[in-house]
């Protein structure tokens, strides 16, 4: 199996993704993870747990370097029984520095149309979803986004998860929801694409294949 050191993906989703789903988002992210790439995600009920969940099941039966296994994002103390620092420093307290603070609260108010009618709560969890997607510097952007989220009518994602697709789409990052036939069939073919992935590979997903 070739090594994924340079693959990187943020693993999100709504709070009432299925048991199925969740599962399935886990077994995705154990399966990168171990193999060398790093992921990226927020702490929250659902998918964000699965991907906990692959966090703590490496570190706990894999030698494998706690540092390599990306960030887990929580946007205030405490969030969700996380402190900063947390499983050997994968956790990490979003808006600690004041500019990238400054930039996320930029980006969470150009993406969400009511940010200005959230709670503090609110504002708060939206403002940590740019981390998921473009890391711990803003300026880094993952290569795809998976997720189990509900969608409206016309099949756009609902709830808070649609802040991290929004941005991620406005880089053109491929977003795998796999709570749809399509996305379902779009993760069969990322995990076959990832076999490709070489030392040649510049990092951009295609689901037509690695560019």
């Amino acid at each position: 199996m070739n090594n994924l050191n340079k693959l990187r993906f943020t693993m999100i989703g709504s709070r009432s993704a299925s048991m199925e789903h969740c599962i399935m988002l886990e077994e995705t992210a154990k399966m990168l993870l171990s193999r060398g790439a790093k992921g990226y995600s927020g702490a929250a009920s659902g998918p964000d747990t699965a991907y906990t969940n692959a966090v703590i099941a490496l570190q706990r039966y894999n030698e494998i370097d706690p540092t390599t296994l990306g960030r887990i994002y929580i946007p205030w103390a405490g969030f969700s029984g996380f402190q900063d620092g947390d499983l050997h420093g994968v956790v990490r307290l979003a808006n600690t520095v004041p500019v990238l603070k400054e930039k996320a609260v930029l980006i969470a108010r150009l993406l969400h149309g009511a940010y200005h009618r959230l709670t503090r709560g609110g504002k708060a969890l939206h403002s940590r979803n740019p981390y998921q997607v473009l890391g711990d510097d803003l300026a880094s952007p993952v290569s795809v986004v998976l997720c189990a989220a509900d969608t409206t009518n016309r099949g756009a994602v609902k709830g808070g998860t649609a802040t991290a697709v929004k941005l991620a789409q406005s880089f053109e990052i491929p977003v795998i929801n796999i709570a749809t036939d399509k996305g379902k069939r779009d993760l069969t073919t990322l995990l076959t694409l990832v076999d490709k992935i070489d030392d040649t590979w510049n990092g951009i997903i295609s689901l037509d294949g690695p560019e």
